[in-house]
Parts: structure tokens; sequence; C-alpha cells
């Protein structure tokens, strides 16, 4: 067994995996982030890190959104305890944990087709579009 975990790590699968003990992570001081997810004391508490929490636990087609991925970038929108902010499509029934507010989003076709009749230029990005663009780590939509 591993001294110590270091970054950010769901604790039953490191029980599971046998890096750790449940008593050791009790014991050993871990900060818990959001539940079941864990983190090393030592890194910097703040709603970036509880962001990174909160992408372990993603389901495919859900990613985080708003002021929480604003903050994942560096933005000071979001404050330490505040929700991690995430949205799904209306195919993923994930409602997450206590710690996170989850907003169903539906692609409104006919807005984007008046948009584009009216001139605009709509871009159509998927979750996985942005990761690439901006090194956000995101599940895909499916």
């Amino acid at each position: 067994m591993r001294n110590h975990l270091t970054g950010v790590f769901v604790g039953s699968h490191a029980i599971a995996e046998g890096v750790i003990t449940r008593r050791q992570l009790r014991e050993r001081s871990y900060r818990r982030l959001v539940h079941g997810v864990y983190a090393d004391p030592g890194l910097e508490f703040d709603h970036r890190l509880r962001c990174s929490a909160v992408a372990l636990l993603l389901p495919a087609g859900t990613t985080i959104a708003g002021h929480s991925a604003a903050a994942w970038h560096g933005a000071p929108f979001a404050a330490t305890h505040d929700p991690v902010t995430v949205v799904r499509p209306p195919s993923v029934l994930w409602r997450g944990p206590r710690e996170v507010r989850v907003h169903q989003i539906v692609r409104d076709e006919a807005r984007i087709a008046r948009l584009e009749a009216a001139g605009w230029r709509v871009v159509r990005l998927s979750a996985a579009d942005l990761r690439d663009l901006e090194g956000v780590v995101v599940p895909p939509w499916t």
C-alpha cells in the first residue's frame, strides 16, 4: 500500500484497488471535495479543485458549465463552496451529488434556424470540440 495519495481521487475506487483503507482515508486528513471524492490536503482548496472532483463522477453526455467552467479556467466567478454547475441533455438522467447543481439543456433547433435566417453564423460545437479547443477535460456528448 502507498503511504500517501496525491491529487484528486474517488475514495471507493482507491479502497477497492487496495491503495488505501477506509480507516486511512479518515485518519490521514484527506479533504472531502464532494460526496465520495477526496484530495490531498496539500492542494489549494478552491472551486476549480471541486470541479476536478465532479469531473471524476460525470457520466457521458454531461459537462461542467457556467461559473464553474469559468472557474476551471481561472476566472474568479465561483466561491469555493458554491455548487458545481453541470449541464446534461434530456437523455442523461443524472442528478449528481448534493454539492452539484445539474441543469438539463435542450438544443433549440428552431432558435438556431432563426439566427441563421437573420444572418448570424451559428457555430455548432460539441463538448469534445470545446475540450480540444480549450484543453478542458469533459466527456463528449452521446
